[in-house]
Formats: C-alpha cells, sequence, structure tokens
C-alpha cells in the first residue's frame, strides 16, 4: 500500500469513528472548552510561525477551492453571517480601527493620535473642530487621513467635506485655483423683460 493510499484509508477510518462517537466528543469538548481554549492558544504562540507558513502554503495552493468554498458556505449561510458580521463590527470597533488605520495607511493608532495634536483636532482646511476619536465611525463624523493619491504618504488629517473636496478635484492644482478664481467672479444680474412675445430658442442659439 503507497503512502497516499494510507492517507486515504486513514481519513475514511477517521471519518468513520468520528461519526460514531460524535455526541461523546461534542460532550467531551464542550466539559473541557476552557482547557481546550488555553491549551489551543499557548500551542498557537510556541508553533506560530511554522503553522503560519503552512497555512499559507496551503492557501496559495488551493486557491480556487477554498474560493469555491467558500462562497458555498456563505450562499447556505447568508443570514447567519450578517447577523454575526454586525455583532462582530459592534463589539470590536476599537481593533476594527487601528487595522484599518495599519492596512490603509500604516499608522498606528498613536501615529494617528500624534496628526490630532498637531492639527489641534480641527481640519487643517477650513478648520472645523472634532474631538479626539473613540471607536471607529471616523470615516463619517470624524476626521479623515488624507494622503497623496501619487505617493500614498499621509498629509494630514481633513473633515469629510474638505477631503471628498480635495478627491473631487484630484488633487489638481489648476482645478483648484481655477474654483477659487470662479468663486471670485461677481454674480449675473438677470433683469430681462418677462415678454411672451421673445423667442428664446432663437436668442439662445
Amino acid at each position: 500500500m503507497t503512502p497516499e493510499e494510507k492517507k486515504v484509508k486513514r481519513r475514511v477510518y477517521q471519518k468513520a469513528y468520528n461519526e460514531v462517537h460524535k455526541e461523546q466528543r461534542r460532550a467531551y469538548q464542550e466539559a473541557h472548552k476552557e482547557e481546550r481554549a488555553t491549551y489551543g492558544k499557548a500551542y498557537y504562540e510556541s508553533h506560530k510561525k511554522r503553522l503560519n507558513a503552512y497555512s499559507k502554503a496551503y492557501r496559495a495552493a488551493h486557491k480556487e477551492e477554498l474560493k469555491v468554498k467558500k462562497a458555498a458556505y456563505y450562499k447556505i449561510h447568508q443570514e447567519t453571517a450578517k447577523v454575526r458580521c454586525k455583532v462582530y463590527h459592534e463589539t470590536h470597533k476599537a481593533e476594527r480601527r487601528i487595522r484599518a488605520l495599519q492596512y490603509a495607511f500604516g499608522l498606528s493608532l498613536g501615529d494617528y493620535s500624534i496628526l490630532g495634536c498637531r492639527a489641534n483636532w480641527r481640519c487643517e482646511i477650513c478648520g472645523k473642530e472634532e474631538p479626539p476619536i473613540i471607536g471607529l465611525r471616523w470615516r463619517s463624523e470624524k476626521l479623515h487621513i488624507d494622503h497623496c493619491h501619487a505617493t500614498g504618504k499621509v498629509r494630514g488629517l481633513l473633515c469629510p467635506n474638505c477631503n471628498k473636496m480635495l478627491g473631487y478635484a484630484f488633487d489638481n492644482l489648476d482645478i483648484l485655483r481655477n474654483a477659487i478664481a470662479y468663486l471670485q467672479k461677481p454674480t449675473i444680474e438677470f433683469n430681462w423683460p418677462d415678454n411672451p412675445d421673445v423667442d428664446w430658442d432663437a436668442l439662445c442659439k
């Protein structure tokens, strides 16, 4: 018997064994829940590098297979997943905020606090004041991190409106200068007579 055949045979035996002793295993796991959690955490900490390397290699080798399985699982458990996701978002706001800062800008929460103190917790364009942030709702109500889209480097903190303004102008200085010049133009006074006989279509050609 080849090593691969032995593996298959062992998997089949293990699956059958688990099916027969399912309730017994479940009762044992429930009775030793805390003990198993402590052991699992200690084991992971002492074998972290090896386990992470194995997990990374496995995901790379089974990328498409895992993608199909994930989609199928989500389709079956869609409502449960939504509820679980909502609960997680509400109970892990601080952790999610830290991960978002690190992922998007490479900043820690301390770096963000330094930016805030440097700007005196005000938008660096319009001066709108925002208190130091607690929790995650920094994208909608608090100061945004503004960065250069060309280099990816952080420039400072802006309120949502000013951050959007730069984005809509594509960080283009000429567009922003034109906007300033446009705002400085005098307004137009419309004193045209209310004449029903005027051919407006011909007038506007």
